[in-house]
């Protein structure tokens, strides 16, 4: 009796095709690009190569952690010790309340970056963008200028001022608001979502206020590189265009006087 021979898939659809080589050089059909082509994979892989040089090195992740250690270490120390007088000064007039964790950031985060930095300061640990920053706040804003700047508006406090007193407000500011001038990978300060601007953190609405007040007057203007034609500006700019006035902030000089007004500013009106 001759062999039975087995039944094809044509001949019986019930019977399971078998397959032994898969042809993945599958022809493009005509006026088609190829699988290979759709896939585009070398722009695939320069996609991850980019992605990767985006992700942060092992350094940067260390000195990150570095940071937060130190801050929580500046933290702890604050609630243990407490704050000085400047500090405390500061976080209750010049920091502007914000949020829900208005609380954590005056009362814990802000003087726990000035004490973390005062600290690095001592140890000579600072990075040397921030050597530099601090450099040019002093290089500009040195005792001669505050007083001839600001001379009137010291005597005429309620505890009169010294300009090295004033200095030292500032450089706390420095510390607290954007720890030195701190950027991201982007070159943006790391500052914080307020609205306010700059190296010190003037709000424009602050910066509108101290010019109508006069405690920003045409001694710092002329200082800073600003005309009488500015301060009009700035002084009747309305509230829905306070935005436009960041362009001043934004120059260190400016934001340097206008940040010394503002200090200025809280003094008188709490006979500090």
């Amino acid at each position: 009796m001759a062999d039975k021979k087995p039944e094809s898939a044509e001949q019986n659809p019930q019977v399971t095709p078998s397959f032994t080589k898969i042809d993945f050089n599958i022809p493009a059909q005509q006026n088609e690009p190829s699988i290979w082509e759709t896939l585009k994979i070398e722009d695939l892989m320069t996609d991850a190569q980019n992605a990767i040089k985006k992700l942060p090195s092992l350094n940067e992740v260390k000195d990150e952690f570095q940071d937060k250690l130190d801050l929580a270490t500046a933290i702890y120390v604050n609630l243990a010790v407490g704050v000085s007088p400047t500090i405390k000064e500061l976080t209750d007039h010049y920091v502007t309340k914000q949020s829900t964790k208005d609380r954590y950031s005056r009362q814990l985060a802000w003087p726990g970056r000035v004490e973390m930095l005062k600290k690095k300061m001592k140890e000579g640990t600072l990075e040397p963008y921030q050597i530099q920053n601090l450099q040019d706040l002093d290089t500009f804003m040195t005792k001669k200028t505050i007083a001839d700047v600001f001379g009137a508006e010291l005597k005429g406090l309620h505890t009169p001022k010294t300009p090295e007193d004033i200095q030292d407000r500032l450089r706390t500011v420095f510390m607290g608001e954007t720890q030195l001038g701190q950027r991201n990978k982007a070159g943006k300060l790391i500052d914080n979502p307020g609205g306010a601007v700059g190296l010190l953190q003037v709000e424009p609405s602050t910066f509108r206020d101290v010019v109508k007040q006069t405690q920003f007057g045409s001694k710092a203007a002329a200082a800073s590189g600003l005309t009488q034609s500015d301060l009009n500006i700035i002084k009747n700019t309305p509230d829905n265009k306070l935005n436009t006035l960041s362009k001043y902030l934004e120059q260190p000089k400016v934001n340097y006087m206008a940040a010394t007004a503002r200090i200025l500013q809280y003094l008188k009106h709490h006979k500090l």
